[in-house]
């Protein structure tokens, strides 16, 4: 005899299926955010060379509650903050809280060099 019932196990698989809808909805927004993201950080620093997506976004693991994380070729060290600002100006207008999707910037000449190479090897490059 089973411990849980038939009516149980089809809700939580359907509260599985409902969860893993939400989760490709949300990455779907998320590249379309780094899209839209790199886009603009080039458009306000021409001189940016690069710009890759990395982490949880590519990854199997990525969920509800993921980020989004950029690393950025060329952005000069005093701009990050200006840059921050800028891409948290995409999201101004969200109102639904599960669309807001932070972004986390990283200039890939402060990585140390084994993170460098891991980027350009393993990333989604947005931007050439």
């Amino acid at each position: 005899m089973s411990l849980v019932s038939e009516a149980h196990r089809r809700h939580w698989q359907q509260r599985r299926r409902q969860e893993a809808e939400r989760i490709a909805v949300r990455r779907e927004k998320a590249e379309r955010k780094a899209e839209a993201a790199a886009a603009l950080l080039k458009q306000h620093w021409p001189q940016i060379q690069a710009v890759w997506l990395f982490g949880s976004v590519l990854e199997p693991g990525f969920g509800l509650r993921s980020d989004i994380d950029l690393c950025i070729e060329g952005l000069p060290s005093d701009a990050l903050f200006a840059a921050m600002h800028q891409v948290d100006q995409l999201q101004r207008d969200v109102v639904d809280p599960e669309s807001l999707i932070p972004v986390d910037l990283v200039r890939l000449e402060a990585l140390p060099e084994h993170w460098q190479k891991r980027i350009r090897e393993r990333a989604r490059l947005l931007l050439p």
